[in-house]
């Protein structure tokens, strides 16, 4: 097993094996062609994305908050991981683990702004406005990216529970600042 040092980039590492202590510093990605090698993703409100091909040939695992998603960790995993399983990203399957949902995830201006500068009035459909608060759809800008990459919209299956929403369920840094992490991963046999 191995598991990643976070740090809201867009850094993938492709592995051949296991790394020396399973541990993979200052990346939000990883993929592997490898049999017996599970990925593992921790989150406590961002997204984690869980990839594989048709015929299982290579797997990836993404670590997705909203930098990483503005600096396309999305579009980047779904191309490295169909290079190195060679099929077209119309044969990638994704699942999404939980995460905090629009209803909860509170941002500021800026974050918007962002995403509008990258994206255009595109972006729209992934905020709102709630009285006096802005949110944003992790989970909407990924499915978007996804089929942006090649992804057919049936082989995307997000998550129905929200971080925030279910504290006694999951780990939510925005409901907890001293929370702890959820795991999701993936493995190929």
């Amino acid at each position: 097993m191995v598991w990643m040092g976070q740090v809201h980039g867009t850094k993938i590492l492709k592995l051949s094996r296991p790394s020396p202590r399973g541990f993979l510093p200052s990346t939000d990605g990883c993929l592997t062609s490898a049999s017996n090698l599970a990925l593992l993703v921790r989150t406590a409100d961002c997204l984690p994305i869980l990839l594989y091909d048709e015929r299982c040939r290579s797997i990836c695992a993404l670590h997705a908050g909203w930098r990483g998603l503005l600096g396309g960790i999305v579009s980047k995993g779904v191309s490295e991981l169909s290079a190195a399983a060679s099929c077209s990203p119309s044969k990638i399957f994704a699942a999404f683990g939980p995460s905090i949902h629009m209803s909860c995830y509170e941002i500021g201006e800026e974050v918007r702004r962002f995403f509008f500068d990258a994206y255009g009035q595109d972006a729209a459909r992934f905020f709102r406005r709630y009285k006096k608060s802005l949110r944003m759809s992790l989970q909407g800008l990924a499915v978007r990216q996804l089929v942006m990459a090649g992804l057919r919209p049936a082989c995307i299956k997000p998550s129905e529970h929200c971080t925030a929403c279910s504290p006694k369920e999951y780990y939510s840094f925005r409901a907890r600042k001293d929370a702890g992490r959820i795991a999701a991963y993936i493995f190929k046999r």
